[in-house]
């Protein structure tokens, strides 16, 4: 089985984690590809795909709840 096309992307940018889109879910490896569909592929940078994801997978809720908790670590 060959890779993605969007895999093949995604692992030519430095500093990307070795796994890369093989971890992600089907709805994520969807949502992904038609993203990249809609961007200029210089555009697509591992900072990219942090903030694209991070925009749609995690609430501003879950980052300040996880905040909280760490500022009440002892």
């Amino acid at each position: 089985m060959g890779l993605r096309s969007s895999e093949l992307q995604l692992t030519t940018i430095p500093r990307e984690p070795s796994f890369g889109l093989k971890t992600l879910s089907r709805h994520t490896y969807q949502w992904w590809n038609t993203l990249i569909s809609m961007v200029p592929r210089e555009r697509v940078t591992w900072e990219f795909f942090q903030a694209k994801f991070r925009k749609k997978y995690i609430s501003q809720r879950f980052i300040d709840q996880k905040q909280k908790e760490f500022l009440e670590l002892k």
